[in-house]
């Protein structure tokens, strides 16, 4: 019933679809491949972004992953850390950003801490990151207003083109 929950979740809001990413446990995903990959498919058609969260715990294969419909691959800090290896953990990142790139999936470091990890994980050639280092879970109003100091276009109409002076 999610996919059927959720289409009357957007009609009712009127959120445009893209901008939301449903992020998925790959655990989740991976208990039944099959059955997985049917429900990102109805997923992606409601017009949502599609992440595999705590990516690197579940096993997921190559195959079974050129076939799901995903936007991001999200390795969380907690999944590297199995290992006391700091070499290891730095050689199955970077694993995990050539399987991304491969894919053609963009790959997502959470759990970023410090500059020297968002530097490490940029050398590596990781686009994307989240952590406490990056920014704290903060009431909407807050970041919206963060985003307009830094941003000043950001208010304006996207369909609109922005104002240069």
């Amino acid at each position: 019933g999610f996919v059927t929950d959720g289409r009357r979740a957007l009609q009712q809001s009127g959120i445009e679809p893209s901008l939301l990413t449903l992020e998925i446990a790959e655990t989740t995903v991976m208990r039944d491949t099959a059955a997985g990959t049917e429900r990102l498919e109805e997923i992606k058609q409601l017009g949502l972004r599609i992440a595999i969260d705590d990516f690197g715990s579940g096993y997921a294969h190559h195959s079974d992953l050129q076939r799901m419909p995903l936007d991001f691959l999200k390795v969380d800090r907690s999944s590297l850390a199995a290992s006391d290896d700091p070499e290891y953990r730095s050689w199955l990142l970077q694993t995990i950003i050539i399987l991304g790139r491969d894919l053609s999936v963009p790959v997502i470091a959470t759990g970023i801490e410090t500059s020297e990890e968002l530097t490490a994980i940029q050398a590596m050639g990781c686009p994307m990151a989240q952590g406490s280092f990056i920014g704290r879970p903060a009431p909407a109003d807050a970041v919206e207003g963060f985003l307009e100091a830094k941003l000043p276009d950001a208010a304006h109409d996207p369909h609109e083109p922005a104002k240069t002076e």
